[in-house]
């Protein structure tokens, strides 16, 4: 079977990155703030969760329905759990992005459909 072509996941790239940054910001001042501003801060990282979703879906609209993946895909941890691999989505954009180093213009296996 010929690989499926790369997407650009340019995008869902830069929703991760942002979410990323979210996170750690999140993380390293958790234990200084207060209640409200835990909500807020949390509020602002599950929109940036969802983000990642929608550009996801968005980026593979051509083999995923943008609906179902703005639903379901998550960035997930970082740092996957031992014996664990990373969220499909990160997988995805790791790829994409070594791809693009490379310059290659099509992934090792075809991307999972979604929805």
């Amino acid at each position: 079977m010929k690989p499926a072509p790369l997407p650009d996941l340019s995008r869902t790239a830069a929703a991760l990155t942002r979410y990323d940054r979210l996170a750690d910001a999140y993380d390293r001042d958790f234990d200084r703030l207060g209640a409200k501003e835990t909500q807020d801060r949390l509020a602002v990282l599950v929109a940036a969760a969802e983000e990642v979703g929608r550009y996801y879906g968005l980026d593979t609209a051509d083999r995923n329905s943008p609906a179902t993946c703005a639903e379901v895909v998550r960035p997930g941890p970082r740092v996957a759990a031992v014996g664990q691999k990373p969220s499909y989505v990160r997988e995805m954009v790791a790829r994409w992005q070594e791809q693009q180093k490379d310059g290659s213009r099509t992934i090792a296996k075809p991307l999972k459909r979604i929805g």
